[in-house]
């Protein structure tokens, strides 16, 4: 129900007031229903965008820069995957899985592992090309999420470095 009838069935029965088409109190309710409408248009907007299963727009890209980059790439379910395992993520379990997890939540899809178990080193290698700023983005979360105890080194490309 619009805004306008909302208002009109609270006003009448007080009996001070005519809601005649082309009265001023007509064409007041007319102009506040406007502008009501539009409000809770852009609340119910906000509320979808708020959470990730019904999320459209920019619910889904804020969340993703959080996080990395935003996955324009892929689609609105994909998007919402992702996320969703970033909800998820757990260091204290530290296994392969884990770790590709992680990664995927960054929106990394490309990634392959090599152990170093004489070095207690895990060398991350992410084909995906990413330009600077995502890569800064990836070591930043890195740095952030991923445990001191834990030595991972994170190669781009494919070379064998």
């Amino acid at each position: 129900m619009s805004s306008f009838y909302s208002m009109r069935e609270k006003l009448l029965p007080l009996g001070i007031y005519t809601d005649e088409p082309g009265s001023e109190l007509y064409c007041e309710q007319q102009a506040f229903a406007a502008g009501l409408d539009l409000l809770f248009e852009q609340l119910e907007e906000m509320e979808a965008e708020l959470f990730i299963s019904t999320a459209e727009t920019y619910g889904l890209s804020e969340r993703e820069k959080l996080f990395g980059r935003v996955r324009e790439d892929l689609t609105l379910s994909q998007r919402r995957e992702l996320l969703c395992k970033r909800e998820l993520m757990n260091f204290e379990v530290l296994t392969l899985e884990a770790f590709g997890r992680v990664l995927e939540s960054w929106g990394v899809s490309d990634y392959s592992f090599v152990e170093s178990l004489t070095r207690a080193r895990l060398t991350v290698r992410i084909a995906d090309e990413l330009d600077e700023t995502q890569q800064r983005v990836i070591e930043e979360r890195a740095n952030i999420e991923i445990p001191a105890h834990a030595e991972v080194r994170i190669t781009y490309g494919i070379s064998d470095e």
